[in-house]
């Protein structure tokens, strides 16, 4: 199949996806009437969530130029910050494909090598991985029956209970996966013989030399110091919408928490940017603290819908700039030389 036609037909699925969770997030729901409570609320504080947004992006850049640095590479932080704001950008059009749009972007105006920069990227989520699964033990540890009570109101149970009636299509499933399992240790040598597989042991190097580099980083507090601020920034920009829907504007800490980590989880759904997915589980979190499913729908679309905005408003200025300040950049250069 053409490779275009096929990236088409995966960004159609990933969006239909996206839309059909949205939609049944806020089913029953007047449109109407989500309009009119978008009307009482106070948007400055969307603002304030946007700029957390920011900060937390610069954060990241700041972080992953310390990684790159390591490698022997001395990027400008302009360029670095402009490619994390395209990265968001380009999640929103391809789903995941904003880690790899980042690398080629860094790699266009610094010339550093691609194969490079993956491997930084990839020890960089690692890192924002250990920090989700923390954050979620943590929840577990404060909150277990809020974490019950978003199981319990989600569609996994009935999902679950439902498995054991259709247990020869379970079985069939599961045989399927040992078989292939099988396939590929038996045939592993000619798969890997495959140019796409040559690639990976290399990959590999470069993931784990790229950790050797951050246990020898000299500015490990620094890095450290940076994750914690960037998810920091991220439940804040989630709790501080809160305060502008008078329903929400009550709940606290624990429940702004609780609802960040739901998000979290619905943010790692592939969707674009998080849509439909992020509604869903955002939505199952605020009912449980007694916020009505057409109030949740009024506060996760307006949210979300800001929110996105603001990626595409940054996005936006980072593709004009990016161009813009290297070939400035590039002039004065030359003049001097």
């Amino acid at each position: 199949m053409n490779t275009k036609l096929l990236n088409v037909l995966k960004y159609l699925f990933f969006l239909l996806l996206g839309v059909g969770l949205m939609l049944f997030a806020a089913k029953k729901v007047n449109l109407h009437a989500v309009l009119s409570e978008a009307g009482k609320m106070n948007f400055s504080f969307f603002f304030y969530s946007a700029m957390m947004a920011l900060l937390a992006h610069l954060s990241r850049a700041i972080r992953w130029r310390y990684l790159i640095r390591s490698f022997g590479f001395n990027p400008k932080l302009k360029n670095v910050f402009l490619s994390v704001l395209f990265m968001y950008f380009s999640n929103l059009i391809i789903p995941r494909s904003g880690e790899v749009a980042r690398c080629g972007t860094l790699y266009k105006y610094e010339k550093i090598p691609v194969k490079n920069l993956l491997g930084t990227v990839v020890v960089e989520r690692l890192f924002d991985l250990i920090t989700l699964v923390f954050a979620t033990l943590v929840l577990l540890v404060l909150q277990l029956d809020t974490v019950r009570g978003i199981y319990s109101g989600s569609a996994l149970p009935h999902f679950v209970s439902s498995l054991s009636q259709y247990r020869f299509w379970v079985l069939t499933v599961l045989l399927s996966i040992v078989i292939a399992m099988l396939v590929v240790f038996v045939w592993r040598k000619k798969i890997l013989s495959l140019k796409i597989f040559k690639k990976i042991p290399g990959f590999v190097q470069e993931v784990v030399a790229g950790f050797k580099k951050v246990l020898n980083l000299e500015n490990k507090a620094a890095f450290l110091g940076h994750t914690v601020f960037i998810w920091v920034m991220y439940f804040l920009m989630t709790y501080v919408c809160f305060f502008a829907y008078p329903p929400t504007s009550n709940l606290g800490l624990t429940a702004g928490f609780a609802v960040f980590m739901a998000g979290s989880f619905g943010m790692v759904a592939p969707t674009n940017g998080g849509i439909g997915a992020w509604h869903l589980m955002v939505g199952l979190a605020l009912s449980f603290f007694g916020v009505s499913d057409e109030n949740g729908v009024a506060i996760t679309q307006v949210a979300f819908a800001t929110m996105t905005g603001a990626v595409i408003l940054f996005g936006t200025v980072s593709v004009i700039l990016l161009p813009f300040i290297n070939k400035k950049a590039g002039r004065v250069k030359s003049e001097i030389e």
